[in-house]
């Protein structure tokens, strides 16, 4: 088990987090128009707070996340509102792969972080996506470490903006732009978070 296997049945209850997901999802809409005609991949689906939220607009989702209990929660969601358009892969994008042109959006909240090889990640959300596939993440902007505090599985401390633009690049995404969508406040400080789009 992970850290997130046991604080998933919790997860959901933090109105910071509520409140995160309604901000990502309003940079996500402003940027992407959601149809039916589109499948999506949810990178570090979690509880599928965002999942939910996009899930009604778009013809299918499949839900990637490394904790069995965050997506024992979400199936449980499924179930409870007859949501049969959505997937979940137990996935470890440090070890796994992707399947190849299957997706029109891949979107993922405050999950990079998580993840050792971000540039190895953006490869593979390259690749999972058709041509004219949309790329949109959430993130946070480089801070000190205060934000998570001692945490074994948080491998980069945020990210510089500039910097993740030239891995999307390396990746072969064009359009791409990244910028400050809103911020986060906790006791620790406030920490921005940034919205990187890009296509295929």
């Amino acid at each position: 088990m992970n850290r997130f296997d046991n604080v998933a049945a919790e997860w959901d209850d933090s109105p910071r987090r509520q409140n995160m997901t309604k901000n990502i999802i309003s940079a996500l809409k402003s940027k992407i128009n959601l149809t039916e005609k589109i499948e999506a991949a949810d990178f570090g689906t979690g509880t599928g707070l965002l999942l939910i939220q996009v899930q009604p607009f778009v013809k299918n989702i499949t839900g990637f996340d490394n904790s069995k209990g965050m997506l024992d929660i979400l199936s449980e969601k499924l179930k409870k509102f007859e949501i049969n358009n959505v997937e979940t892969s137990l996935f470890d994008a440090d070890k796994d792969k992707m399947p190849e042109n299957k997706f029109d959006l891949f979107f993922s909240g405050m999950a990079f972080h998580h993840v050792v090889d971000t540039q190895n990640l953006i490869i593979q959300a390259f690749s999972s996506l058709k041509k004219g596939g949309e790329f949109f993440i959430a993130d946070l902007v480089t801070e000190d470490g205060s934000f998570h505090g001692e945490s074994p599985d948080v491998h980069h401390l945020g990210f510089d903006m500039s910097e993740f633009s030239k891995l999307m690049k390396n990746a072969g995404f064009e359009n791409i732009e990244c910028k400050v969508i809103f911020e986060i406040e906790k006791e620790s400080g406030h920490f921005p978070v940034f919205g990187a789009y890009g296509k295929k």
